[in-house]
């Protein structure tokens, strides 16, 4: 784990990394969201409907790694983020970064069932890292990254960390949207970090 310079290129470099740019592909070919399984890799549309706070059934579907083929599913939940926003466990409060941060949330699923690259299998005591299940504005287990018409979902990274303090690499995944309606969003799924395995698409659709 290497303690990065400056806040501002650490978020800027992970997002130009790793999120994947909104194509103008026909709506038409785009596969609807229309039940709580991903049944083959999403295509990208153009003008996605924005992210929107809620709960959703949340599919990952795993297509390179040790757990290829495999699927698991479970329950995301995002929310608003606030200027106001302060830690319930430290009592920090969120600090403005380069990057907007429209939502936070939790994520609970099966993270080894698609062999996604979390923190806590490979570090049970870590710290660093927020938990995917972490309910907490500055410190959230989901924080969603939006610059321009880039849009990821970060999931157990240190890049979730809103309290000013200058991390990168690290372990969790990156949820890339590259479609959305107002029944959900799609896209692919990779690490965001240097630790790296499964890989594939997702699909969360709205309960």
């Amino acid at each position: 784990m290497k303690r990065a310079g400056r806040l501002l290129a650490a978020g800027s470099l992970a997002l130009a990394a790793c999120a994947v740019k909104v194509s103008a592909a026909s709506a038409q070919s785009a596969p609807h969201p229309g039940s709580a399984v991903c049944t083959r890799a999403p295509a990208a549309i153009g003008q996605p409907t924005p992210l929107a706070p809620g709960e959703y059934t949340l599919t990952l579907m795993a297509m390179a790694g040790t757990r290829s083929g495999a699927r698991t599913r479970g329950l995301l939940r995002l929310r608003p983020t606030s200027r106001d926003d302060r830690s319930p466990r430290t009592g920090k409060t969120a600090s403005a970064g380069a990057i907007a941060t429209p939502l936070y949330g939790t994520a609970e699923l099966d993270w080894r069932a698609v062999g996604a690259p979390m923190a806590d299998f490979f570090e049970p005591s870590d710290t660093v890292h927020p938990a995917p299940t972490l309910d907490d504005p500055v410190y959230p287990g989901v924080l969603v990254l939006a610059r321009g018409g880039d849009v990821v979902l970060s999931i157990g990274s240190v890049f979730n960390r809103r309290d000013g303090s200058q991390w990168m690499d690290g372990a969790g995944i990156g949820l890339r949207v590259r479609g959305s309606d107002a029944r959900g969003f799609w896209g692919t799924c990779d690490a965001f970090g240097i630790v790296r395995n499964g890989s594939g698409y997702f699909c969360a659709v709205r309960r």
